[in-house]
């Protein structure tokens, strides 16, 4: 009972709606139909009423005496039209003509309302605007709705109209609707009984023979068959049904088996991971760091906080915070200012636990006057750990090792204004020094061309012993050999330009000085194996300078002001110990590739040069103190610790502008910053 019960109840709504779509569906086609119909109708009764009343009269008028049609007066139109009062329709209708402007001709006078006739009037007027030669629909005046039909009679000009209202043309549509429901109804009931009747005969009696077996098998009672007939619809899923039944019997003591043995598997498995987590809690409080479990707190999926979730003996004494009093608690309730520390602990600790980081850093607690050694690591997505070891006395030591120092680095300074006369002779002295670097890269850009020179010289001999000694022969020769000598005595030239003083300050092209800067060392940088490369950036593009020729950017007509020696001096400075460091690093790694990368950058009210290479690196402790005076990283006799400090002055006092360091993975970056200016294109 309770499944026909369910069926009817599906079956029943879904063939109400499918009447009540059907209803609907009538009354839609029924109403577009009665307006089709009246269309038409209306039509017809427009061309009746033109080809029988207003052509005669038209021919009348053409054979009198009234004149030109088109100055027909209101009298003759009206005279011409009367008879559009006795249009017959099946229906109330208001008949009207109109001329193409809009101006009311006659009607039939069932409705004589003005504001009906100037409204119309109005739509007549923008139909008659588009030439157009007929059109029917819908309108409303006064809260009546009205359905139309408009012919132009083309020889006047005139619109014939004739209105039915939309509340008779329903009328009709409404007394056939009545008919169509009924009808549907019927049908409806009919195929309900059908449907209703096909269910219970192939459907519900063999689903509730079904559901009786069901019954009896899972209450555990003998098996037998279902009854369900087997050439019936359900009779396949009665017969899988009694398979299935069979061999979920056969499982079921089998089953019983399986569920033991794997009850005795879980209780071994649960006392082993009870026993490990024993083991482990006690190695996590007997460790001998600090040791936290947090989980980080997220906000609209960004890190604000993170939450204790376990800490060990260790981690209590070290910091002095209680476990009981701060597990399950937020770090901002236990620590005030956490936000304030540097490094932010939050930042830090969620690229721990959502990118699967790991941090390792000294952290100075302001809250608990202490300095930690931290190191954190993912347990899993959002979850990490936190290990500390506490380093304050050691610390401390180093802090007052560092104000001991400050105190002697005062000193030093002191001293150091006393040895200024003795700085600028070791600043002399290191321009010999420069210079006898740069003989020595002329010397290698000298000794290619000598050698050729010396090939065609002895290649002499070779082509008198050949009779190849010809004009052409002579001619090649002295042309290859003059182009030789003029390369070896353009270097001379840029030797001697390079090292020309200059009493005043001028105009310094900055990419020009860089370039030939690079071509009086280039020999040096290749009898090293060091590759190089000079690259120009103009806001957002980047290109080579290639070949030692200025490029065609504005970074070529870009120029600073100052002494060209002295920023010459600073260029070579910081490339001579690129050269340093990285002979160092050829001597302790074998097969690296040594590079030394220059870009000029123009930024607009400055021009930036950066000159990195991939030498030895800074120690993070030796940044802030490269540029001090007599500090250098290389080897006792290698270095006077004065040429970077010097470069700085120069920069700084002597041209306005900025050197500074900066370490980026392997290369470390000297970062000349200084004001510019952009010159004309023919100036440089």
């Amino acid at each position: 009972m309770k499944l026909r019960s369910n069926i009817l109840i599906i079956i029943l709504p879904v063939i109400l709606i499918t009447t009540l779509l059907f209803c609907l569906w009538s009354y839609i086609s029924t109403k577009n139909t009665i307006h089709s119909v009246v269309d038409k109708s209306l039509t017809s009764f427009i061309v009746g009423y033109i080809n029988h009343d207003l052509q005669p009269n038209l021919d009348l008028l053409k054979l009198g005496n009234l004149g030109d049609i088109e100055a027909l007066s209101a009298k003759e139109k009206k005279e011409a039209s009367r008879s559009i009062a006795d249009i017959e329709t099946p229906w109330p209708t208001h008949n009207m003509i109109y001329d193409s402007q809009g101006h009311y001709i006659n009607c039939n006078m069932v409705i004589n309302d003005k504001s009906f006739r100037v409204n119309w009037g109005k739509e007549v007027k923008r139909y008659g605007n588009v030439a157009k030669e007929s059109f029917s629909g819908s309108f409303v005046v006064n809260g009546v709705k009205w359905f139309h039909k408009t012919i132009k009679f083309t020889p006047l000009s005139w619109y014939i109209t004739i209105a039915v209202k939309d509340s008779d043309i329903q009328h009709e549509a409404i007394e056939y609707l009545k008919k169509s429901v009924i009808i549907i109804l019927l049908l409806s009931i009919v195929v309900t009984f059908i449907i209703l009747s096909y269910f219970k005969i192939n459907i519900i009696n063999p689903l509730n023979q079904l559901i009786n077996y069901v019954d009896n098998f899972s209450s555990s009672n003998p098996l037998q068959s279902t009854g369900v007939a087997k050439d019936n619809i359900i009779g396949k899923l009665a017969r899988n049904i009694e398979l299935s039944a069979s061999k979920i019997k056969k499982h079921e003591s089998e089953m019983c088996e399986l569920n033991s043995s794997l009850e005795l598997k879980y209780k071994r498995i649960h006392n082993d991971l009870l026993n490990n987590e024993k083991k482990y809690r006690r190695l996590f409080q007997n460790m001998l760091n600090g040791c936290a479990y947090h989980r980080i707190i997220l906000e609209d999926n960004v890190p604000v906080d993170y939450l204790f979730l376990e800490v060990n003996s260790a981690f209590e004494k070290q910091t002095g915070l209680v476990a009981k009093d701060i597990i399950g608690k937020k770090v901002t309730e236990i620590i005030p200012g956490i936000n304030d520390t540097d490094p932010d602990l939050i930042t830090e600790y969620s690229r721990v636990a959502m990118n699967g980081d790991v941090v390792d850093f000294v952290h100075h607690s302001h809250a608990l006057n202490k300095y930690y050694h931290v190191k954190a690591f993912q347990v899993e997505e959002y979850y990490f750990a936190v290990t500390i070891d506490d380093i304050t006395e050691e610390t401390n030591s180093k802090n007052k090792i560092l104000e001991h120092n400050v105190a002697l680095d005062k000193s030093i300074q002191e001293e150091t204004a006393k040895r200024l006369m003795s700085e600028q002779f070791m600043l002399e002295n290191k321009k010999f020094v420069e210079m006898g670097q740069l003989i020595s890269s002329i010397a290698h850009q000298w000794r290619q061309p000598l050698n050729a020179l010396g090939l065609y010289i002895q290649d002499i001999d070779e082509a008198n012993k050949y009779n190849e000694l010809n004009d052409d022969y002579i001619k090649d020769m002295i042309e290859n050999s003059m182009t030789q000598i003029n390369g070896m005595s353009e270097v001379i030239d840029d030797f001697m330009h390079y090292f020309l003083p200059k009493e005043t300050q001028e105009k310094i092209f900055v990419a020009k000085l860089v370039i030939e800067t690079f071509k009086l060392i280039s020999s040096k940088l290749s009898s090293r194996g060091i590759n190089y490369k000079i690259t120009c950036s103009c806001h957002t593009k980047m290109c080579d300078i290639v070949g030692g020729n200025l490029p065609t950017c504005d970074i070529a007509y870009v120029y600073i002001v100052g002494y060209e020696s002295e920023f010459k001096q600073v260029i070579l400075n910081i490339i001579y110990n690129a050269i340093d460091a990285i002979d160092e690093k050829q001597i302790m790694t074998s097969g690296y590739d040594a590079e030394i990368h220059l870009n000029i950058r123009y930024l607009g009210d400055n021009i930036v040069v950066e000159i990195k290479d991939n030498g030895t690196s800074l120690l993070p402790e030796n940044i802030t103190r490269v540029f001090d005076p007599y500090f250098s990283t290389k080897d006792e006799g290698r270095g006077t610790g004065i040429g970077l400090y010097m470069s700085k002055n120069i920069i700084k006092t002597h041209m306005g502008g900025e050197l500074q360091v900066k370490v980026e993975g392997e290369f470390k970056i000297f970062i000349i910053s200084l004001p510019a200016l952009v010159g004309e294109k023919n100036e440089n």
